[in-house]
């Protein structure tokens, strides 16, 4: 999240675990561009299905969705910088 909120033209939360079952983890809003991100432990651990519905779901209404997990953060991060500066609208 600290990374996050240090971009430019960007609002970002963390969803709560209580959160509704599937939603992705944090969603954000990247130059008025909607991005919903799941946070993994390990490129290992799968998604399951509900969250790859969801995420299916935001990219469908023209959204952005991502899973970050510590072996991809530079590329998430490098991905969601670029939009910020406006790279994708």
């Amino acid at each position: 999240m600290k990374e996050l909120n240090k971009l430019p033209e960007i609002w970002a939360e963390k969803i709560q675990q209580v959160g509704k079952r599937g939603t992705p983890d944090i969603l954000a809003c990247v130059a008025g561009k909607f991005v919903g991100i799941e946070l993994k432990k390990s490129d290992k651990e799968p998604r399951d299905r509900l969250q790859h519905h969801k995420l299916g779901l935001i990219e469908k209404a023209g959204g952005v969705s991502l899973v970050a997990y510590p072996e991809n953060l530079d590329v998430v991060i490098g991905l969601l910088t670029i939009m910020s500066k406006g790279g994708q609208k």
